[in-house]
């Protein structure tokens, strides 16, 4: 198997922070993002978006998008799936993994892509409602907080996607040093996330 990545890419990094918490004998390769390497010939036909993650299975059969990568990979890896055990565990870290892809991932990518000057040669920028993303993700950071008030981890007693995916857009958040405001409980995860091996991927 081959897995495709860029370096700073967040979505590219979920996947990659599930690999150092479930090792998998896979190929990565690394694309060169200064020569649009993602948008060649070559890439396209591997994912015809031009994005990453992809991954290529021995087959050739070709999967992108990081959250389709990620369950297959801890489907076929050995250990605790991180997707849950259960139907309602499942269920649950789904919900909180949904959460904060929607309310603090993809916001703060987006917040990055239309409010930075480095971003400008790469988007339409429009940074009135790249600013207003602050206040969705300080919505989910207290919802996020909340739920950590009654439990160790957002999927419930263990580590799952959900943490991975809520760390990750915490993260992307901290390098746009976006204005947000502290969370207790929060804090306290974001301690015990640093911990893991998980964490030594994030660049950001």
């Amino acid at each position: 198997m081959r897995l495709y990545t860029l370096a700073s890419a967040p979505n590219a990094i979920r996947v990659l922070m599930l690999l150092r918490e479930k090792p998998l004998d896979i190929e990565i390769v690394e694309l060169d993002a200064e020569a649009r390497e993602q948008k060649t010939p070559e890439f396209l036909a591997i994912n015809p978006l031009g994005q990453v993650p992809a991954l290529q299975l021995d087959d050739g059969i070709c999967i992108a998008e990081s959250l389709p990568i990620s369950r297959y990979l801890d489907s076929i890896s050995e250990g605790p799936s991180l997707f849950g055990a259960t139907p309602e565990s499942r269920a649950v870290i789904e919900m909180w993994e949904r959460r904060a892809e929607l309310g603090l991932f993809i916001p703060a990518v987006e917040y990055g892509h239309h409010t930075q000057p480095m971003m400008a040669e790469y988007f339409t920028q429009y940074v009135d409602w790249g600013n207003s993303l602050v206040g969705t993700v300080q919505t989910c950071l207290t919802l996020l907080d909340e739920r950590l008030a009654e439990t160790g981890w957002l999927g419930g007693t263990d580590f799952s996607i959900a943490d991975i995916t809520a760390y990750a857009g915490y993260r992307v958040a901290a390098f746009w040093s976006m204005p947000l405001q502290s969370e207790p409980n929060l804090s306290v995860w974001l301690h015990r996330m640093s911990e893991r091996a998980c964490a030594s991927v994030v660049p950001l």
